[in-house]
């Protein structure tokens, strides 16, 4: 066997706390070869992202990181490297692609400029000579607009555009190493698949090692040749992707793979709820127009109540852009969305901020973002509780909030704790509990699970499960993952450039009744088989 490229070594790395040292790793040896793809998995906080940043010489010396043993690539020892010689290795021959493109570039700057930086950084040529070499890399990962795509700002691309220009920055220099650390998590089904299928034609052309950093299992299989399981930062499992998905042999790695939920295999409820005879809200030929661009156009729409509605598409199809309709957010083009109040339908564009409030409540993406970082979890429950009127005193705006702790799961205690103090899992049920406290008619949960691993996506799907049977709540849920969309949701609609082009219940995803979009988000679903030999009929 040839000499590995990257070689870890004992690694350790601990961050010193107020009352005792937080280990994120621990003596974690690996090996990694040219023209290989080896997956980092494990729940949140196993050590995967540390690990990839101890690598690329990213970790924050602001949080003081302790690290001992040995990190070497192509026989260079990289821990205590001077920074002239990382630097000359960073984006160089080692090249990395962040789970958010979004919050990677600088948006003050077009695309161009920041392709043509690295380019003259790493080689001595003209500005022009370097822009044609941008758009030739452009060419290269799938973009065929490429004079657009250079004079774009990065928020006018779509997200799956975004992490193709990343995949150019991260590739231009033909690296040797590529650290993809959750490459496709925010994407769509065929997006994430293209996204794969790009990394993979680069490893076979430029001879890559790729570290990938996921808790998608599905991404391991289509893309992985070896897996390492890390669990509180040690290595507990590893081996070809094929053997550790087939016939894993530690409680871990079984307990990890079960929870994954499965297109066609999740089980159907035992008494789904009938459709409200009046729905709790109804789109009527809406249209929501931005500049030149229709994100929506001609929707008609019926949310039935006490249901879940599942909304489903590719990135850009409009998903988000009807959730925010939903909620007053922004306003519709034309048309117009009723919701039921209690002197019957009533346009929510009609209502008052604190109405629409207590009628839609969202549940976003990003826990972390969404909550206040200088207010305590239970606090920030209980005001929009008092706010709102739903509570007429303080007390018993808290008094609430403590009990809404104790449905989604959460020890009461924790009410005093700052959202830094919780973890991914924990922060998503205070977004839930947060939504419930003001008793609204519709909680949308726009992509509640794709950023947690499997575990918590598990853990959070059970308790969304638990309390659709408890509250008369009618949920609103958007999803890239179509198992999540098929365990949960009772209807479903498919989305296309903003026009509604499938509906169907979500037993029905395999239907041949089903659209063609609705087919191939299907057929781009990335599974995650039990079998030994799978891995030899996915393409490589």
């Amino acid at each position: 066997m040839s000499t590995p490229l990257l070689c870890i070594d004992a690694l350790s790395v601990r961050f010193p706390g107020r009352r005792e040292h937080v280990e994120a790793v621990t003596d974690l040896s690996l090996q990694l070869q040219s023209n290989k793809v080896l997956a980092l998995v494990g729940e949140s906080g196993s050590g995967k992202s540390v690990t990839a940043a101890a690598i690329a010489g990213l970790l924050p010396a602001s949080a003081r990181p302790e690290i001992s043993g040995s990190i070497t690539f192509d026989g260079t020892e990289l821990l205590g490297l001077p920074d002239r010689q990382l630097n000359a290795l960073r984006g160089k021959r080692i090249g990395t692609v962040f789970q958010d493109p979004a919050t990677s570039f600088d948006p003050s700057f077009t695309i161009g400029n920041q392709l043509v930086e690295p380019i003259r950084l790493h080689r001595k040529v003209t500005r022009a000579d370097a822009r044609d070499l941008a758009g030739h890399w452009l060419t290269k990962v799938g973009i065929a607009d490429t004079a657009r795509v250079l004079d774009s700002y990065p928020h006018q691309l779509s997200g799956g555009m975004r992490q193709r220009v990343m995949i150019a920055v991260a590739c231009l220099p033909e690296p040797d190493l590529l650290i993809a650390d959750e490459p496709t998590t925010a994407l769509d089904p065929t997006l994430a698949t293209q996204i794969l299928d790009l990394i993979d034609q680069l490893r076979a052309e430029l001879n890559l090692a790729v570290l990938l950093v996921t808790h998608d299992f599905g991404v391991v299989a289509r893309l992985s040749d070896d897996v390492a399981v890390l669990r509180h930062g040690r290595l507990v499992e590893q081996g070809p992707a094929g053997q550790v998905l087939a016939a894993p042999a530690e409680p871990y790695t079984i307990r990890l793979i079960d929870a994954v939920p499965e297109l066609g295999t999740v089980r159907a409820r035992q008494a789904p709820k009938p459709p409200d005879p009046s729905p709790v809200a109804v789109i009527s030929d809406v249209s929501k127009r931005y500049a030149a661009f229709d994100a929506l156009r001609d929707t008609d729409l019926q949310i039935a109540g006490g249901r879940a509605l599942g909304v489903i598409g590719e990135s850009g199809s409009g998903k988000s852009t009807l959730a925010r309709l939903i909620a007053g957010i922004e306003p519709v083009t034309s048309g117009s969305i009723t919701v039921a109040g209690d002197d019957g339908a009533v346009d929510i564009g009609s209502l008052s901020r604190q109405q629409r409030a207590r009628t839609v409540q969202l549940v976003f993406q990003d826990h972390g973002s969404a909550l206040n970082p200088r207010v305590p979890v239970g606090e920030q429950i209980a005001r929009p509780i008092r706010r709102l009127g739903v509570e007429p005193t303080s007390a018993a705006a808290l008094e609430r909030a403590h009990e809404l702790l104790g449905r989604v799961g959460l020890d009461q205690r924790l009410a005093a704790r700052y959202p830094h103090q919780l973890s991914g899992g924990q922060r998503q049920r205070i977004g839930i509990a947060r939504a419930l406290g003001v008793r609204p008619a519709v909680v949308i949960l726009d992509e509640p699970t794709s950023a947690l691993d499997v575990t918590t996506q598990h853990d959070i799907l059970a308790l969304l499960n638990s309390l659709r049977d408890e509250t008369p709540v009618t949920f609103v849920l958007i999803a890239h993952n179509l198992a999540v969309v098929e365990s949960f949701a009772d209807d479903v609609v498919v989305l296309e450039r903003g026009v509604i082009v499938d509906r169907f219940e979500s037993t029905e995803f395999r239907s041949p009744q089903r659209h063609a979009v609705t087919r191939a988000l299907v057929d781009a679903v990335l599974p995650v088989r039990k079998s030994s030999a799978f891995l030899g009929s996915v393409p490589r």
